[in-house]
């Protein structure tokens, strides 16, 4: 089979399963749903789907995703995964929310006012973010290069609710990065919003992720650090070429030591190039870009699918590989990928189809299962798509018994049911953790009749397949009908329109993109406080200075008023006899002045002479020339008690409490010599004059 007429086998199934549809769903079946695209309630002209009559397009209402490497086997064998291999830790993941740490951030839900409003008056408000406006709409794509399924998620009575579901296949199958497929892409997502503000998410391959948990110790500071290096130590990667991010899950209990559980996860960054690429070539930006293992999460953390066991897996079987991801309540704690998917279940008949043929062994003879290193011929792959596709005819809510053709896909399942089993034993039994009670089955090929019993026959574990948009579910109203093929298709987009940045892992917002816009957030408060601090102290000191000039303009109004009314006429004969009287009282006051002179220097005298001092003689010399009340100088005669050897000292301490008086000024001492007194002994006479100060 050759490049040029090789086709996907998957995509030609898919087709298959499209053009069918209604074959699916016969009259016999407990359950017709419609199969329109879209349905909603608020605008009856939105519940025609858009014309897709291009090219590209087939007016269907459900696809899955094709596979971009046509015809091309990936398998592993039951060998492929030992025990040595399992055993190692580092092989699983433990993605999860962020709520319960830095991130609690506590994730705000996005809010947009951005919707116009009847009003133009309202409008200016709701753009301004001055009246309340309606929560921001997501819409999850998750493409390929044959369809485009997507979902719009937004609020409804305050709940979450898919407002619009559709699945848009593509006529044949186109390379993503070729003008056509970006051509047909544009118009699939111009049909769908229809110029709404949403937040667009969509998912990388889950190949392309590497996923594993760690456990960090709880430090107050340098947590990111530790992360990485932690990651680093146990699964080698180049920071360069992948982008690494983490989610913290919480704590946990390792060896009696508590712990950070954290999700860490790298991606090469050429892959989320690509991806924002394809979407800026159509004309609109990313907001979210993740991978199924946290699309899935989003599902059991909003409750959307009931649980029935705290420990539960979700096997998600896509065209090429198959990823096992293992919950415990809403927390990821395994995640694994199986390179067995629906491509190996096509070859696996074909092949088996033309060994029966042509030698006539039976399906079950069978040694292995295992592939020839080349293709089948197209007309098998195409035979092999109608097998399975009639597989696909007989399954309905009620009946899922195996057929005759399943023996040509069991060998596939039996390899990828024991990787899976390899798996479960390996987290219980080796990481300890609680056993895994119900398996959900995902993807487009969960449908086939027969493989729910026969997975959890091969596990023994109940089976059941995830079916969020199930009417009997909060996001399965009548907003959007469609059949349970299109809803198990739509699944992954389910959970891709319940992201929120800072919970779901997103490529496009990462651990350290949140820490650096947090620091910046800091440093733009710190900046905002000073410029408040300085606006407001500016404001008070004007506020001040308008106090104070208010203050000096009433006592101003004060003081004229009372200018006002003083009514005497000033004039030189007033002001002379004003002077006069003044002068007369200054010249009484002087005189009454000096006549008590002597008896406050008497006074004073007395307040100040210690008892080592006795005076025997005053004389007051006062300057009768000077205009001055107090005038002159006066001379003290006395003698000096106590100590002979202190005798100075006494004299000494006693003219500097003189100098510091009041009433005297300098002093300086006349004569002074020892004598003798009856009754005293040795004493030390002086004469000392004393300055009053002019006054």
């Amino acid at each position: 089979m050759t490049k040029d007429n090789e086709i996907s086998s998957t995509d030609k199934l898919l087709s298959l399963i499209r053009s069918n549809k209604d074959d699916i769903y016969d009259n016999s079946s407990p359950e017709k749903p419609s199969i329109e695209h879209s349905s909603k309630v608020e605008d009856k002209a939105d519940l025609e789907f858009p014309d897709l009559s291009d090219d590209l397009f087939e007016d269907r209402s459900a696809n899955a995703d094709s596979s971009e490497d046509p015809g091309k086997q990936e398998e592993v064998e039951s060998s492929d995964i030992d025990d040595h291999d399992l055993s190692r830790e580092e092989s699983y993941g433990l993605p999860a929310g962020h709520k319960e740490e830095s991130y609690e951030q506590k994730t705000e839900d996005p809010v947009s006012s951005k919707y116009q409003a009847k009003s133009s008056y309202l409008g200016f408000l709701k753009k301004m973010k001055f009246w309340p406006g309606k929560g921001q709409e997501t819409v999850a794509v998750d493409f390929s290069r044959k369809s485009v399924k997507m979902i719009r998620m937004g609020q409804h009575h305050g709940s979450k609710a898919v407002l619009d579901a559709r699945v848009v296949n593509l006529d044949r199958e186109v390379d993503v990065d070729d003008p056509a497929f970006i051509a047909a892409f544009k118009k699939a997502l111009d049909d769908f919003v229809k110029g709404r503000n949403v937040q667009l998410w969509s998912r990388v391959s889950s190949s392309k992720a590497e996923v594993w948990t760690i456990k960090v110790p709880v430090v107050k500071k340098g947590l990111a650090s530790a992360i990485y290096w932690t990651a680093k130590k146990e699964k080698s990667f180049d920071e360069k070429e992948n982008i690494f991010d983490y989610r913290i899950a919480g704590f946990v209990k390792d060896e009696d030591v508590q712990k950070y559980l954290v999700s860490v996860y790298t991606v090469p960054r050429q892959e989320k190039v690509d991806m924002e690429n394809i979407f800026i070539r159509a004309g609109y930006k990313l907001q979210g870009l993740t991978v199924s293992t946290f699309a899935f999460q989003n599902i059991f953390k909003h409750r959307i699918v009931p649980v029935e066991s705290e420990g539960f897996a979700v096997l998600y079987i896509d065209n090429e590989s198959t990823r096992i991801d293992i919950f415990e309540a809403d927390r990821l704690r395994l995640s694994r990928l199986i390179k067995t998917g629906l491509d190996s279940m096509l070859e696996s008949i074909a092949y088996e189809t033309m060994r029966r043929r042509d030698a006539g062994q039976p399906a079950n003879d069978s040694p292995d299962g295992s592939l020839e290193e080349q293709g089948p011929p197209l007309e098998e792959m195409e035979k092999a798509s109608e097998m399975l596709l009639s597989m696909l005819c007989r399954f309905d809510e009620d009946n899922d018994d195996d057929s005759d053709c399943f023996e040509y896909i069991a060998p596939v399942l039996r390899r990828l049911a024991l990787q899976a089993e390899r798996t479960l034993d390996h987290y219980v039994n080796v990481l300890g953790n609680t056993p895994v009670t119900q398996v959900f089955l995902a993807g487009s090929s969960s449908g086939i009749a027969g493989m729910k019993s026969f997975i959890a026959e091969q596990l023994a574990v109940p089976v059941e397949v995830l079916d969020p948009l199930n009417p009997a579910y909060s996001l399965g109203s009548s907003r959007v009908s469609l059949n349970r093929l299109d809803r198990m298709e739509l699944a992954l987009a389910t959970g891709l329109s319940l992201s929120e940045s800072l919970q779901t892992a997103n490529l496009l917002f990462t651990a350290k993109d949140y820490e650096q816009q947090k620091t910046s957030n800091v440093v733009s408060r710190v900046t905002a406080a000073g410029c408040m601090v300085i606006v407001l102290a500016a404001v008070s000191y004007s506020w001040t200075q308008k106090l104070e000039a208010d203050s000096l303009a009433q006592q101003a109004d004060v003081l004229e008023a009372q200018l006002d009314g003083f009514d005497q006429i000033l004039t030189t004969d007033y002001i002379q006899g004003i002077a006069e009287e003044l002068e007369d009282s200054s010249l009484m006051l002087r005189e009454a002045v000096r006549k008590n002179v002597p008896l406050g220097i008497l006074s004073e005298l007395s307040r100040v002479t210690p008892g080592s001092i006795r005076i025997l003689n005053l004389v007051y010399n006062p300057d009768n020339k000077a205009r001055e009340a107090i005038s002159g100088f006066l001379t003290v005669e006395g003698i000096v008690r106590g100590d002979p050897q202190m005798f100075e000292t006494y004299l000494s301490s006693y003219i500097r409490i003189l100098g510091g008086s009041g009433l005297f000024s300098d002093s300086s001492i006349h004569n002074s010599y020892r004598d003798s007194l009856y009754g005293e002994g040795e004493v030390y006479r002086f004469v000392i004059n004393v300055n009053l100060p002019t006054t």
